[in-house]
């Protein structure tokens, strides 16, 4: 997460950031930003604005509503707090960042499956490498092509992934099949990844076709803005 400012201060003119006379005098505004952690889990939106006529600095603070996503805050009552001709105000959110993890392969083992036959689970292992909890992903999960692998759909008939976090505690997660059957996709994935050091792993279930490549091949994931191939894949006769 992020508050305003940089350094162990707030964004206003104090800011090591802060550029003067910008947003000052009829000039446009600025916001500075610091990668931190918020005190509190509230996403607010706050207004910093020169009261009129008395020239006082002041600041409101409206909370937000993060759409399911992830990907837009919303605030209903929110005033910017541009009364009179002239006048301005700067305003900030506190923003995610989901850059402090990281992703390998799953295993070992390797996953085996056979042509025609029983339903694997490669996956892949995820890290904290930061203080933060990580906010939840999109994953994609993607077949390599040509090699005659299929996702398999489980619960309900959906295609799934599973989340497991240190404990073994396990969460499933309803895809999406891409209309070619390669890809599947999760919004909003809790990744397990609570606390500094913490660990998890997420996998989907593929099948081998009876044409399947005998060959060592692997998926590929892309969780948030990071990438891994999964668990090797070795596809033998019956």
């Amino acid at each position: 997460m992020t508050v305003a400012g940089s350094g162990s201060t707030t964004a206003r003119t104090d800011d090591p950031l802060y550029q003067q006379g910008i947003g000052n005098g009829n000039q446009p505004g600025q916001v500075v930003l610091q990668w931190a952690v918020p005190d509190t889990v509230t996403l607010m939106l706050t207004v910093q604005y020169v009261e009129h006529p008395s020239g006082d600095l002041r600041e409101d603070k409206y909370n937000g509503t993060l759409s399911l996503d992830g990907q837009m805050l919303t605030f209903g009552n929110g005033n910017v707090r541009v009364t009179v001709s002239g006048s301005q105000s700067v305003a900030w959110v506190p923003v995610g960042s989901s850059d402090h993890y990281s992703l390998s392969p799953g295993g070992p083992p390797d996953v085996t499956l056979t042509r025609g036959g029983e339903v694997g689970y490669p996956g892949v292992q995820m890290h904290a490498d930061g203080p933060d909890p990580v906010v939840p992903e999109h994953v994609q999960v993607t077949l390599p092509a040509g090699r005659g692998l299929e996702f398999v759909a489980e619960s309900n008939s959906m295609y799934q992934l599973t989340v497991q976090d240190a404990q073994g505690n396990t969460v499933a997660y309803d895809g999406t099949l891409s209309a070619d059957g390669q890809t599947l996709t999760f919004e909003a994935v809790d990744l397990a990844l609570s606390a500094a050091g913490a660990q998890s792993a997420a996998w989907v279930a593929v099948k081998a076709s009876g044409g399947a490549a005998l060959e060592q091949t692997d998926l590929s994931f892309r969780v948030g803005g990071r990438s891994s191939v999964s668990t090797p894949i070795d596809v033998v006769n019956p």
